[in-house]
Formats: C-alpha cells, structure tokens, sequence
C-alpha cells in the first residue's frame, strides 16, 4: 500500500464500525512524516473497504471474561482495594460500582443513590437466561475496551451490593477472580454509622433492612408506614447495621468458594502492608508482582470514626449473641472485641 493509498483510506474510512489493530504494522517507507503510526502508537478505528485485503492483522482480544470482582460489605474497604489493584500497571478499574450498568445490562435493582430502585434483593444464576448473560458479559467487555483495557490486560469491577447476587456474576462471567474485603464488625460499623447518619442529616434518608437475610438494604425516603423501626436505620441504631455486617459475610461464605478463584483480602492487613497482600494474588492471575503501598492517610482514617458507651454495649451484646456465627466465617475479619478490651 502506497503512502498517497494509506492517507487516503484514513480518511475515508475512520467511521462506523470500531475493529482495532496493531498499528505497528501498518509502516511504510512511502508514509508521510504526519503519518507516522509508529510513532504515535495510535489505535485507529476503521471500516473494512472492499478490494483492501492487505490490512494489518486484529490485535488479540484483552482478557475478555476473567474480570477481578471486588465485593464486601458497604465500608468494609471495597474502595480501598480496588485502587490498590487498579495500581497494577496490567489491571484496571472500569468504573466505580457501575450500579446502572448492572441495571442496564443484566437487569439487577440495587438500593443506591444512583439507581434509586426500592430494592436491593438477591438473584441467582436462574435469573440470567443465555441471552441476558451474554449481554451483560459483552456490555462489560465492551465497557472494559472503552476504558482503555487493552491486550495482555485485566480489569476489575467494585460493587458492596453485589455480595447477595454472586451466582448471577458467576453466571455471566464463570471465570472470573473473586476478591473479597474482610473489614472487622466494629469498626465497619463505625465507619458506615458515620456516613448513613450524614445522609439521614443531609437528605432524610433512611436505609431498611429486611428480615429476610438474602436481602440487602433498602433507601427509604419520608415515613415508612408498617415498617419496623428496629430493622430502620438510623431508628434501629447499630444494632441493623451489625446485622447487616453478618448477613453479608455469611452469604459470601456460601458463594466464594464456588468461584475458579477467589481471595480474602483483611482491611486492616493491606492497610499495615498492602504490598504484601497484594504480591500472592497479583503473582496468582500471572501479573507481574509490585509492592502497592497505599498511602499513610488511611491509616489514619481507621480510627477516625467513633461509637457512644451505649452503642459499644449494644454491638457487646450483638457479638455475645451470634458469637458462634462470627467464628464461622471464612470469608471475614472475625476480630471481635468486647468494649472492656476482653477478646470474646
């Protein structure tokens, strides 16, 4: 292909359909200066001609259906986490939580501030027919390419509210990496006592938990007639929240082992030592080992949020009952801690 030939396919044809390629290629010693892709290492996006076989070969696909799957319970360090992997240099996040992709693409109701949906309930795989799931997975493909995921990558996803809906995600992407954050009963419910009560102050809003325990939150606006004011937030004080903390690590317990592979990442280790957390997992999927140490704020921000002497004795009473359920956990930081100091 001549110089003159090549500028003109360019702009004739740099529309409709996107098909990447390795620009590497495509050189030629009649190529112009301006032109000059190896230079720029640029990726174009380009429409097939007819009688213009010789085009250079596809580049091969990214890492299409083994994304990293960042769950746990609502401030329990997803976000933390997945910075730390979206560091790695062959790993990248394609957005935060995605909840109206999940809504889009695989038609999932989450109780967020995004979504708005009135609920927040469980789906297994019997939820996704063939043809939903390969929508969802090529949606996140798709989604991944656009982010900038390209050959010899991986990429990840975040969402806490994914925790009771993981054999649809396993459905949809069978080979995926599961990473589970571990963050401690108390101070997860310290952390996220502050945030909820901030936007109770801010907006009114109000977050129930249903008693069924395959369900996760659900955003109440205005009075909630009927409702059960011990299983409201902030109505219900810290005792909902900590049985929100067990519900979610118990049914992470039933699915993460379902996963090809999966891993528990413990809050306050990767805060000590992130780099040390991460090496294993990293060296697991055949990413090349970095040291990702995240920066000493966080540390700090571990002992930012505060209990009251009554709302310590209520979580003292929560441990004391489900003690026997926290020490089953596998897939959680069990550390449990009476107020007195006492290790229950």
């Amino acid at each position: 292909v001549s110089g003159r030939d090549l500028e003109s396919f360019i702009h004739r044809c740099l529309v409709v359909r996107r098909v990447r390629f390795d620009v590497l290629n495509c050189t030629s010693a009649n190529v112009p200066e301006a032109l000059s892709l190896k230079r720029s290492r640029q990726v174009l996006n380009y429409q097939p001609v007819d009688g213009l076989q010789r085009l250079p070969r596809p580049t091969p696909e990214p890492v299409r259906d083994q994304p990293v799957i960042v769950v746990g319970s609502i401030r329990g360090g997803t976000t933390i986490l997945s910075r730390c992997l979206g560091g790695h240099p062959q790993l990248r996040s394609i957005g935060f939580e995605l909840t109206r992709e999940w809504r889009k693409l695989a038609g999932l109701a989450m109780s967020t501030s995004a979504n708005e949906d009135p609920g927040c309930p469980a789906y297994d795989a019997d939820h996704g027919t063939p043809e939903l799931l390969e929508r969802a997975r090529e949606g996140f493909c798709e989604l991944a390419a656009d982010n900038g995921v390209r050959p010899g990558m991986r990429w990840l996803m975040k969402n806490p509210h994914l925790w009771n809906k993981l054999p649809l995600v396993r459905a949809i992407f069978p080979r995926a990496t599961l990473v589970v954050t571990g963050r401690d009963l108390r101070s997860t419910v310290a952390s996220l006592k502050q945030l909820w009560s901030a936007a109770h102050v801010r907006h009114g809003t109000r977050y129930y938990l249903p008693k069924d325990k395959a369900e996760c939150f659900h955003i109440a606006r205005g009075s909630s007639p009927g409702v059960d004011p011990s299983r409201v937030f902030p109505e219900g004080g810290v005792a909902v929240l900590a049985d929100y903390w067990l519900r979610t690590y118990e049914c992470i317990g039933r699915e993460a082992g379902e996963f090809t592979s999966a891993f528990l990442v413990r809050h306050r280790d990767l805060v000590d030592d992130s780099g040390a957390v991460l090496r294993p997992i990293f060296e697991s999927m055949g990413l090349q080992a970095l040291d990702a140490h995240y920066h000493l704020e966080e540390r700090e921000k571990l002992s930012r949020p505060r209990l009251g002497e009554d709302e310590h004795r209520v979580l003292d009473r929560f441990i004391r009952k489900h003690q026997h359920r926290i020490d089953a956990l596998e897939w959680a930081d069990t550390t449990t801690e009476l107020h007195d100091g006492v290790t229950a």
